[in-house]
């Protein structure tokens, strides 16, 4: 198999999306190094602020990486139609599900059974890193 190659792109606002390459490439002149089986990208968001990448995209599932800034937060929503776990890989995160709100910190496996609804927030001064994966897609 052919080395894979990634970068990142911004696509307005503050959604950043991978893009792999199985080949070499430059990017904005700058020679890209070969990317390793670890998909999690480098994500540094500023308070206030969720960033997002998607780390795996296929016919069933969805990976996708939230970066939490300190003071931020994605607002409770609902998947009728799939399972959702959410993977926190560092921080301290308040998660609400229905009624139920519980601070947990990383590492920490957190489902969310479909039809309910779920959230997250980071009160701390630090980031936190999360991944979300939906299964089977809606």
């Amino acid at each position: 198999a052919d080395d894979a190659y990634v970068h990142t792109e911004a696509f307005g606002g503050d959604d950043l999306r991978l893009r792999l390459h199985r080949r070499p490439f430059k990017y904005r002149g700058l020679d890209c190094p070969s990317m390793t089986l670890n998909a999690l990208p480098d994500i540094d968001p500023d308070p206030e602020t969720v960033e997002t990448a998607e780390l795996a995209v296929e016919e069933d599932v969805l990976v996708k990486l939230f970066a939490l800034g300190p003071d931020s937060a994605f607002d409770p929503h609902v998947h009728d139609d799939c399972e959702n776990v959410f993977h926190l890989l560092e921080g301290e995160v308040v998660i609400t599900q229905g009624e139920t709100r519980e601070t947990i910190s990383a590492p920490a496996v957190i489902h969310n059974p479909r039809g309910v609804e779920h959230g997250a927030k980071n009160d701390s001064e630090d980031r936190a890193l999360l991944t979300a994966s939906l299964c089977p897609l809606p």
